[in-house]
């Protein structure tokens, strides 16, 4: 059997097409399929079972967002301080450092970071090299903020 006909005979076997109801488990949802129709269900179960590892990752993030806010503020001044500094070198170095953290997208920049230093000889952890993306590129665009802060 070969062709549309053995596709016809597994449709026809199929137990979901027999109006059998089966329960499919993705993750936190479980799915019931009845015929074409797919309906979802929260499972809470799992969230409840795993409840210490999503506070694991709450606290995760509020400490890389703290210290990229914090740091990244600090990178601003400096930055700020240099984009509206009379000496030239500075103006530029302060300009090229807020194009190129502005105008890249993170994930690019985290890439580079992690993927790149590398091959220079200098291998940061994941926590470290994504800190270091994220303090750079919140510390780009307070530049900008603090600077216009200071010429208004």
């Amino acid at each position: 059997m070969s062709g549309p006909s053995f596709v016809y005979a597994l449709l026809r076997a199929h137990p979901l097409r027999r109006g059998h109801d089966q329960r499919e488990q993705h993750g936190v949802f479980s799915c019931k399929r009845r015929g074409s129709f797919m309906g979802y269900q929260l499972d809470l179960s799992v969230v409840v079972k795993f409840f210490p590892l999503f506070l694991k990752g709450v606290w995760l993030t509020v400490e890389i967002s703290f210290i990229s806010i914090l740091v990244g503020f600090v990178f601003g001044i400096a930055g700020a301080v240099a984009r509206t500094s009379p000496l030239k070198i500075l103006r530029f170095f302060g300009a090229a450092y807020v194009e190129i953290f502005r105008n890249t997208p993170l994930l690019i920049q985290i890439f580079i970071i992690y993927f790149g230093l590398p091959g220079l000889g200098l291998k940061l952890s994941s926590y470290a090299s994504g800190l270091t993306a994220l303090i750079l590129y919140v510390g780009a665009y307070n530049v900008e903020v603090i600077r216009a802060g200071l010429e208004a």
